[in-house]
């Protein structure tokens, strides 16, 4: 027991805390200064010749039981702390940690991707299997019962039956009364007749088939229920409740034993096992039925014929139609036989084409490579595997596969905020570079019959509503949002910008109804979607920022910019000072030079990459000309509507010099005997504004 006696003051022992039945103080400072020396000169020979510790120091130093010299021991030294390994988990380590981006280690936000997906494909391979087996296990429950039925009453046929032995001696009884009622006798035997037992064939059969039948069906059971138990420990042992890197280390080791022993193909093969069973079954009972009524036997053997057939049938289907969602366990094991046959007749006929080429020295080169294609191709594809490489052939479908995607998408989108989801991924879909040839499916929403709206008259109904101005302001932020997304989505619309322009060409008074313009949000799409990366989406909305300018030149707008907006936004499309831009606002014929100048600045170097791209010899008469040149020359005839001449004599020197770029241009590619299709069209242009400015030099 503890004393309760005060504590010692001896100037001469510093007293530590009480610690059981002794008083535990610090050692002698000559005692610490030894052994740091002695752990200091342990370090460097060796583990082996490491100082003790202090709990090794002499009893001397024990105050209580065994006092000597009136001396305290020293305690035992606290256990020096050890760092943390690096699979410890961190104290304040969780999965919420985890997933908001507190790591305990530097390690562990690179394992924490590695587990986040992890987690995500074991659930769905799980959840896969477990469906799979529960399948099984019922129906197998149920086939058991009724083989079991069937088994019930057949196995007889295989053992003597005693009534055989009763109508024996009931036929002898009756044979004996008859004999005595004619009066003759005859001799009773000693004993009962007897007869050796032998099945029919037809019996041993039948049950033969009937008991392989009900073994594997409770076997597949077996295995199915095993299999579950085998997922949930592989679950288990994988989500253990350890640090990033741990886990990720023992979920990698447990997942290549999976796939090493083949769990997956066990769990695909296993419906094998039961279509095994149930083909066996029906063969029995065929020939059960043979024996004993040859119509019920005929009937069944026609159904049982009809139904292999189909499922025949739907083990073949993928093989001549990757897509066909129609697949027994026998599908995989037929297609690794087709691809052998294919390797083997494609690579012996590489090898009668090279025995020709090598003894006559004729070769058909392009059917040679031809069959180092097909090789190649079918070469992968069996290394692939099955699944992958009918993923292989989707992905490298055409791109009608995508128009139709969308299509299905667009149709079933009925309500007001689904169809924005869409009109918002129009533009990254339109810029995108995995996707091939995005503007094809685009094209096919846009004229495809069979939708009950294409896509634009969709997006123009949800920019602008039925009864609604479209000058009209946003009443929320959620309805600018839309409109903003709607306009967006026009501009990535093949042909649909040069479609309006032509319009509007026709009929002016469409600058204030059409929303592509009058939108209160057209002007500010416009300037953002100029910087876009996408350079057709640059040059609509170029084009349209320099129309907007033009339906305030015809009165159409009240200002050139946002409804209600400074001169900022128009400094800005011009790319001058404010300043500037509001001293041109005095001269309408101003705003519109420097307007026409800088759409053709803003597009003619991409103009002349796109001429490279497209060069026509000189003197070849070309019809059709591109989206791109339409868009431009359309919209050049609108913005050249004003006097030259009236304008800011700067603004007129910029636009000779202009004039004259294009013109050398123009003429240095003529002279490689190619003409520039771009330049050409813009030069027309300029000169069907002569008779408005005659003060430059084109004109002489």
């Amino acid at each position: 027991m503890t004393s309760n006696a005060p504590r010692s003051h001896s100037p001469d022992i510093e007293l530590g805390t009480y610690t059981g039945h002794s008083v535990v103080a610090s050692p002698p400072p000559e005692l610490i200064k030894r052994d740091i020396v002695n752990n200091e000169a342990a370090r460097d020979a060796g583990p082996s010749s490491r100082a003790p510790t202090y709990s090794t120091f002499d009893s001397s130093f024990v105050l209580g039981s065994g006092l000597q010299h009136g001396q305290l021991q020293p305690p035992p030294p606290p256990p020096s702390p050890q760092p943390p390994l690096a699979t410890d988990v961190p104290a304040d380590y969780s999965h919420s940690n985890v997933a908001e981006g507190n790591y305990g280690d530097s390690s562990d936000q690179l394992f924490s991707v590695y587990l986040s997906q992890a987690d995500k494909f074991d659930k769905e391979q799980s959840e896969s299997w477990k469906g799979d087996t529960e399948g099984i296990l019922v129906f197998t429950g149920l086939f058991s019962a009724t083989v079991a039925a069937f088994i019930i009453e057949s196995y007889k046929q295989l053992q003597a039956n005693s009534s055989d032995t009763t109508v024996l001696l009931l036929a002898q009884i009756s044979q004996q009364l008859a004999a005595l009622s004619n009066g003759t006798s005859i001799s009773i035997p000693s004993t009962l007749p007897s007869q050796t037992f032998h099945p029919s064939a037809s019996a041993v059969r039948v049950n033969t088939l009937w008991f392989l039948s009900l073994t594997l069906s409770l076997t597949c059971a077996l295995l199915a229920t095993l299999m579950q138990q085998w997922v949930r420990r592989y679950l288990q042992v994988s989500q253990r409740w350890y640090g990033p890197y741990k886990r990720a280390r023992i979920r990698t080791f447990f997942a290549e034993g999976v796939e090493r022993f083949g769990l997956p193909r066990a769990v695909e093969a296993l419906p094998a096992l039961l279509h095994a069973s149930v083909f066996l079954f029906f063969a029995g009972l065929v020939d059960f039925l043979v024996n004993i009524n040859h119509k019920v036997a005929i009937s069944l053997i026609s159904a049982v014929a009809m139904g292999a057939s189909a499922y025949f049938l739907c083990t073949a289907l993928p093989l001549m139609y990757p897509n066909s969602p129609y697949q027994t366990p026998l599908t995989t094991l037929l297609w690794v036989l087709q691809q052998g046959v294919f390797l083997s007749a494609l690579d012996l006929t590489r090898r009668v084409v090279r025995f020709v080429y090598e003894h006559t020295g004729w070769v058909a080169w392009r059917l040679y490579g031809r069959l180092i294609c097909l090789l190649d191709d079918h070469s992968r594809r069996l290394a692939q595997g099955f699944s992958r490489s009918r993923e292989a052939i989707a992905l490298g479908q055409p791109t009608e596969m995508d128009a139709r995607a969308l299509e299905w998408t667009l149709d079933a989108l009925d309500e007001d905020h689904e169809l924005e989801q869409l009109v918002v991924a129009i533009p990254g879909y339109y810029r995108s570079s995995t996707v091939r040839s995005p503007v094809v499916a685009l094209e096919h929403l846009m004229h495809y019959d069979g939708l009950d709206s294409p896509l634009e008259a969709r997006i123009l109904d949800l920019l602008c509503p039925r009864g609604m101005a479209p000058d009209e302001p946003p009443t929320s932020a959620l309805e600018k949002h839309r409109r903003v997304a709607c306009l967006e989505a026009l501009y990535c619309l093949p042909g649909v910008v040069s479609r309006h322009m032509r319009a509007t060409v026709i009929d002016p008074t469409l600058f204030a109804s059409d929303p592509l313009f009058a939108s209160s949000e057209a002007w500010s799409v416009a300037a953002s979607m100029a910087n876009d990366s996408n350079r057709d989406i640059a040059l609509a909305a170029h084009c349209v920022a320099s129309v907007l300018v033009v339906a305030w030149r015809h009165g159409y707008t009240a200002t050139p910019g946002p409804p209600g907006g400074s001169v900022g936004a128009l400094a800005r499309h011009l790319g001058v000072p404010e300043g500037v831009a509001q001293a041109w606002l005095q001269n309408g014929d101003n705003v519109m030079l420097a307007n026409f100048i800088g759409l053709i600045e803003n597009t003619l170097d991409d103009l002349c990459e796109r001429d490279a791209g497209d060069l026509v010899p000189v003197g070849t008469h070309v019809l059709n000309a591109t989206p791109r040149h339409q868009l431009l020359y359309v919209t050049l005839g609108l913005v050249n509507k004003f006097s030259a001449a009236a304008a800011a004599p700067e603004l007129q020197a910029a636009f000779s010099t202009l004039w004259t770029r294009v013109e050398d241009l123009e003429r240095a590619t003529r002279e490689t005997g190619y003409r520039a299709r771009g330049l050409e069209m813009v030069l027309r242009r300029l000169y069907s504004m002569g008779y408005l400015f005659p003060l430059t030099g084109h004109l002489q």
